[in-house]
């Protein structure tokens, strides 16, 4: 898997991912609690709910982390005439990959570790942690000893996980592909429709547009159905 075609700039990219990762923890123990005592029936409305809270924090994050996110933009606004080109865009999102191939595995294991905490939280709304164990003399309850077994496969999931993110890291490498999601957010940006890309437009909708496309695509990879809230149009 090679995508490098010049080196990106460590510090700048390094700060951003550092600076979502806080974000993206502090969002996820909202998400959770959105879980809270739903029922089956309700969990297409409520991750619809979470992907319409997700993509709107990341545009409050964009606003408050703006010397970052004008850090990255002026990294890539190559003539510096205010506008971020295709040509421009395309040469962030080559090196956007690049850092996410340089970190996939740790965020690998703190997506499981996510999953793990969700688990957790289903297993205490569904009351098992008040239920007796199978096996009282080593588990203190259901819940505990039900949560120990789907940790003993924390392992087996990282390793598929790995594999499935190395096979769609490689279809998101493809020319082709690489070209029409760089278009694709680029036409989300230009939030006017007037053929060119502002840093305001910037700031409201890069990172919104591809929190609600990774979304959708994990959801669907997983097999998820999900209804958007009525007032929410395409992002």
């Amino acid at each position: 898997m090679c995508i490098r075609d010049s080196s990106y700039s460590v510090d700048i990219w390094q700060s951003l991912t550092a600076k979502l990762a806080e974000h993206s923890q502090m969002v996820q123990g909202q998400v959770l609690e959105m879980f809270q005592g739903v029922q089956p029936d309700q969990i297409p409305d409520v991750m619809g709910q979470c992907i319409e809270k997700v993509v709107e924090a990341s545009k409050v994050f964009s606003q408050q982390n703006v010397d970052i996110m004008t850090k990255l933009w002026d990294e890539y606004d190559a003539n510096g005439d205010g506008f971020l080109s295709i040509e421009e865009l395309s040469k962030m999102q080559r090196h956007s990959m690049q850092k996410a191939a340089d970190d996939l595995q740790a965020n690998i294991e703190v997506a499981i570790d996510g999953y793990l905490q969700g688990v957790k939280v289903g297993f205490e709304n569904a009351g098992l942690f008040d239920q007796e164990a199978d096996n009282p003399d080593q588990y203190e309850s259901k819940g505990a000893q039900m949560l120990a077994e789907v940790h003993a496969q924390r392992g087996l999931m990282i390793e598929q996980a790995t594999e499935g993110a190395k096979t769609k890291m490689d279809e998101l490498l493809d020319p082709v592909e690489q070209e029409r999601r760089c278009r694709d957010l680029w036409t989300a940006m230009d939030l006017n429709s007037d053929g060119v890309v502002t840093k305001t437009e910037y700031l409201d909708m890069y990172l919104a547009h591809q929190t609600k496309l990774q979304m959708e695509e994990t959801f669907t990879a997983m097999g998820l159905e999900w209804h958007m809230p009525e007032h929410v149009s395409d992002t």
